[in-house]
């Protein structure tokens, strides 16, 4: 395996006391390329956690190219130009080769399709020449396969838990590498950033088609994409992190390496260390192996803000799961002011203390479970309610009651409304939490990745001295600018081929029914007494 030289040129950093974060033991840096640099020191074993953020995740992928995000992150495992080759630049004219077979097969199966749908009959030539091609982009991939070397660069450095991940904000790269060791991940990344050699693309491709597969078959992805499909309508996290399936076969090779040039650069990434490690160390490794990788061109930010909605959203949906009652709110991205309030209602309201459980599990026993969340991101949150239903065809029931009660919560109902003892709970809650997380190397590193691109490390610091300055009064008010229909979206989920999925438009004049008992002006209650009789005309 050949090395790069180390860079012994120190970088002028110019650093950024944050003193905020200071006060926990984090301390940021910069270098003059604009790679960030995070370090919490931790006391215990000689080990340190290594994450290399990327901000870039699967919003970031363009129309037509869903899945780049995740794609290119397999293929940052494969190995570099100077790292998993025998010969680099012969397997490079090689891989080359195999691109121009693999677009040249990719056409003429496009045509192929395109006959078909058109209703024509099968052009052999066509077909002959696919055949012909497959066998060249075989027999072209055991060329290119026998240039690889091994690209395990960390099996004998001790390293555990090497792994990366792709969510809608960012891209992360991680390993958990013992203290000697460490400039191995600063030198493996360093190059990677410059010099991936995307090599087994379409390998790859298939694996991450089949892992789109596996994932539908296992879990409830299919709900969760069609969910979040309705509740951002424009914003691109309605995109799947694994793209869609046509999407990724139509990815290709340079196109992928374009999207690497934009987006894999010191600019915009971030290195976070926690464990066994000083802010000298890391920022001598840092400027040493990234500090001569050259500043680029700010990446492109194109995104779509969803558009003033017309009304509340609904989807009815079989699964193999419990039957529930989802309400969803759009809310606001980590970094906005309203974030903290809108978290505290979520974490009291989906508490057994709160209204939700007492009324829907222990009183009225219309649910067997309840629970409540709020997660930002960085374009965008969610306030979610789930409610598992107890009895069979009580889902109209149970959404019901579940707006009644955040809706009576909104309005400072006495007894629904969350009380001061309450805020200083979650404020308690949010400090130890808090504590745990940043006292543990792993934990540590987590929370900073996530937070690192979006709402800053900073707001570590004052996050509990603002969550105990909140008042119930301040958290209705907040909360009562997004928990509106408006920004509503309800998902009823019933088991497979039990013939529960109600009408859609059942759920709406529910609804209507409800607002017209509720309206005092004579004009509004005229117009939704039209809209419920045409809806139950239609039906």
């Amino acid at each position: 395996m050949r090395r790069t030289p180390i860079i012994a040129i120190m970088t002028v950093l110019a650093l950024t006391q944050v003193l905020g974060a200071e006060g926990l033991g984090i301390r940021q840096a910069e270098l003059d390329n604009g790679l960030k640099l995070v370090v919490l020191p931790i006391d215990g074993v000689p080990r340190v956690e290594c994450r290399l953020v990327y901000n870039v995740g699967s919003a970031d992928d363009r129309p037509g190219m869903t899945g780049m995000a995740h794609f290119l992150e397999h293929m940052m495992m494969n190995g570099s130009q100077t790292f998993g080759s025998k010969d680099w630049d012969k397997e490079n004219r090689e891989l080359e080769k195999l691109d121009i077979i693999a677009d040249e097969l990719m056409a003429t199966e496009e045509r192929i399709e395109d006959n078909a749908r058109a209703g024509k009959a099968p052009n052999e030539d066509l077909l002959d020449r696919r055949d012909q091609l497959k066998d060249e982009f075989e027999e072209q991939e055991k060329i290119c396969s026998g240039l690889v070397d091994d690209v395990n660069v960390f099996a004998n450095a001790g390293a555990s838990s090497i792994n990366a991940f792709t969510s809608a904000d960012l891209t992360a790269y991680q390993a958990t590498m013992p203290t000697n060791t460490l400039e191995l991940f600063f030198w493996v990344h360093a190059d990677l950033m410059r010099n991936c050699a995307f090599r087994d693309f379409y390998t790859e491709r298939e694996a991450v088609l089949e892992e789109r597969r596996r994932a539908i078959e296992r879990d409830k992805r299919r709900l969760y994409e069609q969910t979040n499909a309705l509740v951002w309508e424009a914003v691109p996290y309605r995109n799947p992190n694994l793209g869609w399936p046509d999407d990724v076969r139509a990815i290709k090779r340079r196109q992928m390496i374009e999207h690497y040039h934009k987006y894999y650069v010191p600019n915009n990434a971030a290195l976070i260390l926690t464990g066994d490690i000083t802010m000298e160390r890391a920022t001598d490794l840092a400027s040493r192996y990234f500090g001569a990788i050259p500043r680029a061109p700010a990446p492109p930010r194109l995104y779509t803000r969803n558009a003033i909605p017309a009304g509340e959203k609904f989807l009815y949906a079989e699964e193999r799961d419990r039957p529930s009652v989802q309400v969803l709110y759009e809310t606001v991205p980590g970094h906005h002011a309203d974030t903290l309030a809108l978290d505290m209602l979520s974490d009291w309201l989906g508490s057994a203390s709160g209204p939700l459980y007492k009324k829907l599990v222990i009183n009225e026993q219309l649910a067997v479970s309840v629970n409540a969340g709020h997660g930002s991101m960085k374009l965008g949150g969610m306030f979610r309610i789930r409610a598992a239903v107890r009895e069979a065809g009580r889902h109209e029931q149970l959404n019901r009651r579940i707006n009644e009660i955040v809706e009576a919560v909104l309005k400072g109902d006495k007894e629904a409304a969350p009380k001061q003892e309450d805020i200083e709970a979650f404020a308690a809650r949010l400090e130890r939490m808090l504590t745990e997380q940043l006292t543990d190397m792993k934990s540590a590193a987590e929370t900073l990745v996530y937070s690192v691109f979006s709402s800053g490390v900073e707001m570590f610091e004052r996050v509990v001295t603002e969550a105990r300055a909140l008042t119930p009064d301040t958290v209705l008010k907040r909360a009562a600018v997004y928990l509106v229909p408006q920004r509503r979206t309800t998902v009823h989920v019933t088991p497979p081929g039990s013939g529960a999925v109600p009408d859609p438009k059942a759920g709406t004049i529910a609804e209507l029914v409800r607002r017209l008992s509720e309206e005092q002006d004579p004009d509004r209650r005229r117009e939704l007494e039209r809209l419920v009789a045409k809806l139950r005309d239609e039906k």
